[in-house]
Order: C-alpha cells, then structure tokens, then sequence
C-alpha cells in the first residue's frame, strides 16, 4: 500500500497513527518533536518534511485473519518525486490523503494522473476532519471534479453527532443506500440483493473486495491521523479488498523481484529495497542485465529497523546488500539469456536544475568526488558531471529544495569542505527538423574498411525525450554503436546544451563485403559524421517552467502578486478561501522563481505556503532567444 498527498497533508502522522494502533510503536511520535519512525534522516527531523520514501511492516488482524501489510510512505515535496514514481512499480492499492481543510492541490491532481495512469486502485482519505469537518461535502464535491466520476463514500456522518462520521461496513448496518455503489457494478451482486435485500451488507462487502482492485468504484474514507479516526477502518479496507492478479503478473518471464528504491544504511552500507514475485533465499543466485549475482542477504525493513531473512515470501518487500549495482526500475531474474535485455533508449535528463560544487583544498577532491557518488548512487535524480574545460564539478537535481537537502547531507557525511556556487537552472536544444531516409556510411584506407550503409531518419519527438529506434535486427556490437554514437552527439549541440525532443530511427544496415573488428567503429563514426552534418539549424534553446501555487493571508496578497509580477510571472487564477488565505495560481520561467521561498517567508511574516512543479513537456517551455 502506497501513502500519497501534497505536502503537509498529514501522511507520515497518519503512518505513526497505524503504527501505534497495530501495536508496532507504544504512542505515536510527533513530526515537531522529530519522533516518527519513517522520517528518521536528521534533515527530515531538521526540516519537518519527508525527503525519501520510507518502507514499513504492520500486521492487521481482520475478520479473524493475520495480515501483512508493506506500507509506502512517499515524500510529498515535488522536488522529491522520483521516489513517488519508483513507488509506483510495486504496489497493489493507493491512499491519496487530502487535507480537507486544503482540498484538492496541484500535487493532488499530478499524483492523480500518475496513479490513473498505472490503473492502481484508489481510496481516497479526507485527512484532519477533527480541524474541518464541515469542508468534508466540498472536498468531496473537489474530488469528484478531479477524477470526472462520482465518489462511493465508505463513510456516513452519526445522525446524533454530525461532527463525527462512521464506518458503513459495520455488523450492526443492515441497510443502507450507501451500501449500494459497492454492489451495483455486478449483475450478479444485484440480481442476488433484488432476490434479498436484506443480504445488503453482505452483498456490499463482497462487492467492495472483488470490484475495488479492478477499480469498479472509488471508495473514499474520511478521519484524522492525528487522532485516529478512520486508520483501523482504512486497514480494513485494504484487507478486505483482494489483490487483482493482473497487477501482480506485469512483469517479464523469468523475473523474480524488481528494484524500487536505494539507500545508504548507517550499518548495512548500501541496500537496495525489492519486491519479490516469487520466494527468494539467501544465497539464492539470480540475474540481471549487470549479469550473474549472489543474493547473499535478505532484510525484512522498517523505516531504518532491519531484520535478516533466510527467506522471503512472495509479494514481500525487502532489501539487499548484493544488487547495488542493479538500477532503481530494472527486474532481476532467474538465470537466463543475455539476451533478454533490450539495449536501454537514451532519455531524459532528470537534473534541470545545477550547481558548482568545489573542494576548498585540492587534496580533498577525492574526498568529494566519493561521497558525491554515494549520493548519485542513492538518489537516482541526482547527478554529476566534470567540465572538460575547467574541471568543476556540478552537481544536479530536481528543484532548490532537492539540492539544498543534498548539499546539507554532503555536508553532514563530509564536513564543510568543499564551496558552492550560485543555483542556475539547466537550459537544453529542442530538435525542430525532421530529416527523412537519408543514406550514409564511413570508409577508411580507400575504402578497404567501411562502416556499411546506413539508412536513417530524424524525426521531431511530441515530448521531450530522445529515442533510437531499429527497423532492423542488428547484432548487439552494431547496435551499441550507433547508441553510442547518438549519445555522443545529442550530449552538445549547436548551443554546447545537452538535445531533446528527437527520435533517430535506423531503417536499415547493408552490410560491407567484408565484416572486420573495425566495423563497430566505423559505424559509429558514420552516425557522429551525420548527426553533426544535420545539426546546424536544426535546434533552439528552451528552458523549464514553474507552475507555481502561493497560499498567503489575504492582507499579504498586494505585496506578494508584487513580486511575482517583478519576477514576470503569468497569474491564471486567484481566490480567497474560508480560513482568511488566498489562493494564487500562476506560471513563471523557472530561473526567475529562484530563491522566492525565502522572500515569500519574509513578506508574509512565515505564513505563507508555497508549492511549484517545475515542468518540461511539450506544452509548456520557454524559448530563450
């Protein structure tokens, strides 16, 4: 089960709420006091904010059954949203928490998506109701205009105390209308509750259980993590829903577990976290596209807590010691055939946003260099590069907060060795040509040696990524080649920035007479040939854009929009709201949004709220002349 929400919704005091009520912790600890079990990184304590996705192991008992239950607390920070998408490959249900008294947020509706786009099934929980229950009808009503469809509420309000609601799924409900969304999808459910209507709640429970994992419904659950309300019901409800078979069968023949997430253990060194699809052991063998490992340890987590396993069950998440070299995404297997992994595609870079990070003494540069790969190494949307030219070394990642907590934790391992310089944001080449079926090849010693002939188009990519394609069947050596080659051009073009938005499709190889060891070489070199020949005026730069939300006291709004405005953000929309704030909503070229966090607390005297998904697609870029 996988907790998300937009930050500040209440997910990580709602995972020690369930913890405490499955008697895993004595009292709930306090995200102020820095006393939660999943938020145990000291800039997590510092900051009051998740940073990394945490996994925890509670055992539910229902219905007179022992369950267990892997929960995944998600960070809530866009900033940190690769660890919402690894999230995403390994769980059967979903909780997106909504704090009624913020309703639906822009991080609301980016998980939505994310979620609708996986078909993962859905409960929706209105979170601090003990703070507006009153907003409980409105969050619903925001809900319902999120996700196009109607909700099923799992809940309804005490006829003798409307401040409090209760669970429908009770033994003592024998009917009610509410009941009625869970049964209604099946013919046979709701030939069997005309036959008998007073079989109900019966009929219902069962609907809920076969119908929620092929997302029949949307069932919404409303309480407070902070007191407890609505947690033992939530449990319940993932018990009783059966897991869809399909979800757990997406996976490549042969595939005994997938990496999800990576972390550098205080003791254990580096683990990598996995689901398993099948029972592993401890020393079990298995493969991946790294080759042949050793599965030489198995810990069963929770939060920082581990415990060694000589065996592991099935649909179980665990970690490891032996498969660090195994990329977040990628499955490993039974012993198999090379060749059943694909050549990966070239992508996107993840890091839009960099800055220069510098030993103070040179003797240190190693120093920083390995504890920048221990970073690289544990969050894959961080990255390094080395200029060719000057030798600095910058580090980048996902927005200002992202780098900000990765320079303080460096700090924390390292000590305050190295200098940093000024955040810039990260500006690419969109490809904006296409170049239909051209024929090329290279030679060397008149002709001797030759490459082959080549026959290739470039196409403008719809988005933002960059691809190569094969029409053909070629031999692995010929293949790697031409990615190489790709790579090699697409990393600089005509403005030295890294390009995206193209797709290199190779339609045919005609083989030389003679085939040498040269030939991958000269292959490559006649792909490096051709790209650069295409290059010229055939990119422009571009840069990201920030899609802001500003929650501020309406007596600060004039000074705020200010500001905004000397920043040349677009305002779309603005809206006061029942708690005294206004909402702003707006669009602004991410360089010109940098360091508005600390001027936003400075003009609202700490009461301002700001959230921004800084984004490039297709739709929306800045094009900088």
């Amino acid at each position: 089960m996988g907790i998300f929400a937009h930050i500040d919704a209440g997910k990580t005091t709602l995972v020690e709420r369930i913890l405490f009520e499955c008697g895993a912790i004595q009292s709930p600890g306090s995200i102020e006091d820095g006393t939660t079990e999943t938020d145990f990184l000291s800039e997590e304590i510092r900051r009051g904010i998740s940073i990394q996705s945490a996994i925890i192991q509670v055992f539910h008992t229902f219905q007179n059954n022992k369950f267990t239950i892997n929960i995944i607390d998600t960070p809530g920070h866009l900033d940190f949203e690769e660890q919402v998408n690894a999230s995403l490959h390994i769980i059967d249900f979903a909780v997106l928490l909504i704090d009624v008294t913020e309703g639906v947020k822009t991080q609301t509706e980016i998980i939505f998506e994310k979620l609708k786009k996986n078909s993962i099934p859905v409960i929706y929980f209105l979170n601090k109701t003990d703070k507006g229950i009153s907003r409980v009808s409105e969050c619903i009503a925001e809900i319902e205009k999120l996700i196009s469809g109607r909700l099923s509420p799992l809940f309804n309000f005490k006829k003798n105390n409307p401040e409090k609601v209760e669970f429908i799924f009770r033994k003592d409900l024998r009917d009610d209308p509410a009941l009625l969304p869970f049964l209604e999808w099946s013919e046979e459910l709701s030939a069997g509750y005309l036959q008998e209507p007073a079989r109900i709640a019966e009929l219902a429970r069962l609907g809920f259980s076969k119908g929620f994992s092929h997302l029949q419904f949307s069932p919404v659950l409303a309480g407070s993590g902070l007191t407890g309300e609505g947690s033992i019901e939530l449990l319940n409800c993932i018990c009783l829903a059966e897991v869809s078979s399909s979800r757990r069968e997406k996976h490549r023949a042969g595939a005994v577990g997938l990496i999800f997430k990576r972390q550098i253990h205080p003791e254990l060194g580096r683990l990598s976290f996995f689901y398993s699809y099948k029972s592993l052991n401890a020393g079990q063998r298995v493969w991946s596209q790294e080759g042949e490992t050793e599965l030489s340890d198995i810990y069963l987590m929770n939060a920082s807590k581990y415990s060694p396993m000589d065996k592991l069950e099935p649909y179980l998440v665990a970690a490891t010691t032996s498969l660090s070299k195994i990329p977040v995404g990628s499955q490993f297997l039974e012993i198999v055939n090379s060749e059943t992994f694909p050549i990966p595609e070239a992508t996107i870079p993840k890091g839009q946003f960099g800055i220069v990070i510098e030993p103070k003494d040179g003797d240190k540069r190693e120093k920083l260099l390995q504890a920048l790969e221990n970073i690289t190494w544990e969050d894959q949307a961080l990255s390094i590069s080395i200029s060719q030219e000057t030798g600095h070394i910058e580090l980048h990642g996902a927005g200002e907060l992202h780098l900000e907590v990765s320079i303080a934790r460096l700090k924390e391992s390292i000590g305050d060795i190295f200098s940093v310089g000024k955040l810039r944001v990260s500006r690419y080449e969109k490809w904006i040509k296409n170049i239909r079926d051209t024929i090329f090849e290279h030679s060397i010693q008149d002709g001797k040696f030759r490459s082959g002939i080549i026959k290739a188009s470039l196409e403008k990519a719809n988005d933002f990524t960059k691809s190569v394609f094969f029409n053909q069947e070629l031999r692995a050596e010929f293949r790697e080649a031409i990615v190489s080659g790709f790579e090699e051009v697409m990393s600089h073009g005509n403005f030295n920035c890294e390009i995206l938005g193209v797709n290199f499709r190779i339609h045919s190889l005609e083989m030389p007479m003679e085939d040498s060891s040269l030939t991958p070489v000269l292959i490559k070199i006649a792909v490096i040939s051709f790209l650069k020949n295409a290059l010229p005026e055939s990119t422009q730069q571009i840069g990201p854009v920030s899609e802001i939300e500003v929650i501020v006291p309406t007596t600060s709004m004039g000074i705020v929009l200010s500001e905004l405005e000397r920043r040349s953000a677009k305002i779309f929309h603005t809206e006061k709201r029942w708690d005294g704030k206004t909402l702003i909503k707006g669009e602004v070229s991410t360089e010109n949004v940098l360091g508005f966090t600390e001027g936003l607390r400075n003009m609202t005297k700490g009461k301002g709220f700001y959230t921004v998904n800084t984004i490039f697609s297709s739709l929306k870029c800045s094009i900088f002349n």
